[in-house]
């Protein structure tokens, strides 16, 4: 578990150097990413388990917003991360090690959870992966295909496009090779 040293703190505010104070909040973002991983783990077994039945729950997310208080919004966003465990299961160890931002893992889960772009997912992990971890959100939030989000790419005249049915797929997200995050500084 990462500890802020307060002391540092404390004297980076009274003008001792910004360093001290940015690697101080460095250290709880990666203690955030790894909270976080930790929770979507915990979700995931529970729904593999089954316990939210024990409660009287008709779903994992509402077992979860019920023991955590939070909104629905915020419930889905932990369970589709936790079922992220299954569709892209590099993802939760990368968010674990803090080389994926949160932001970045909730963006995943989201588009793995609309069911229009997962078949465009087959193949792709190792990519979208590293690009989350290189990425900032801003960059690296939509998949962009020929400028279009990815899910308008999947099925631009409705049900009838297949993956099969297209010899190009987006594979990435686009960005500026500028961009960098405080992981390549």
């Amino acid at each position: 578990m990462a500890v802020v040293d307060w002391e540092t703190v404390e004297a980076v505010s009274d003008g001792v150097g910004a360093d001290a104070l940015a690697n101080a909040l460095w250290a709880f973002e990666r203690e955030r990413r790894r909270i976080e991983a930790d929770i979507a783990e915990l979700i995931a077994e529970a729904d593999l388990a089954g316990v939210f039945l024990d409660d009287g729950h008709r779903s994992v997310t509402a077992w979860a917003e019920s023991i955590c208080n939070w909104s629905p919004a915020e419930a889905r966003s932990h369970t589709r991360l936790a079922h992220l465990r299954r569709e892209l299961p590099s993802v939760l160890p990368a968010l674990a090690a803090g080389d994926i931002g949160v932001a970045q893992a909730f963006e995943l889960a989201r588009l793995a959870a609309n069911p229009r772009s997962r078949p465009w997912w087959a193949g792709s992990e190792e990519l979208l992966t590293d690009q989350a971890t290189r990425l900032c959100l801003s960059s690296s939030g939509r998949c962009v295909a020929g400028g279009r989000p990815w899910p308008t790419r999947t099925e631009p005249t409705g049900t009838t496009r297949t993956p099969a049915a297209t010899a190009t797929r987006p594979r990435c997200w686009s960005a500026p090779s500028s961009i960098s995050t405080p992981m390549a500084t």
